[in-house]
């Protein structure tokens, strides 16, 4: 179809995985505020997460809009994200706050490759002692 073929050519095109553009900056501003109630009241946020379903990953759910990840690593535990996290073909973000340590991570990708995993470096490299 026609608009199959637009979706290829220009992945701002929001359909179901809503493939906007924006830089990682941008998502952690937007998380930021959304967790800090300056977008939403502070119970309509909390309500995002009352109900939260299984998805597909193991340790992954899913809430209004929003995600918990229950993320483990073999060396430090496990620990919680709060986030989201999507794409297409070609296309991969996620954002999220680490709850136990209170930092914000942000990973945008312009290939197949795992956004989550990505972020999961990264966080672990910004908490490990030097």
């Amino acid at each position: 179809p026609k608009e199959a073929a637009a979706s290829k050519e220009a992945p701002t095109t929001p359909f179901a995985a809503a493939p906007i553009v924006a830089s990682a900056d941008d998502m952690v501003r937007f998380w930021h505020g959304l967790l800090r109630g300056r977008l939403l009241k502070p119970e309509t946020v909390r309500g995002q997460f009352q109900h939260l379903y299984p998805m597909f990953d193991q340790g992954t759910f899913y809430g209004r809009g929003v995600m918990l990840y229950d993320v483990g690593d073999p060396k430090t535990g496990r620990f919680t994200w709060l986030g989201h996290s999507g794409g297409s073909p070609g296309i991969k973000a996620v954002v999220a706050y680490a709850v136990e340590t209170g930092a914000y991570v942000a990973v945008a990708l312009n290939s197949d490759g795992s956004a989550e995993a990505t972020a999961n470096l990264l966080l672990k490299a910004l908490l490990s002692p030097r």
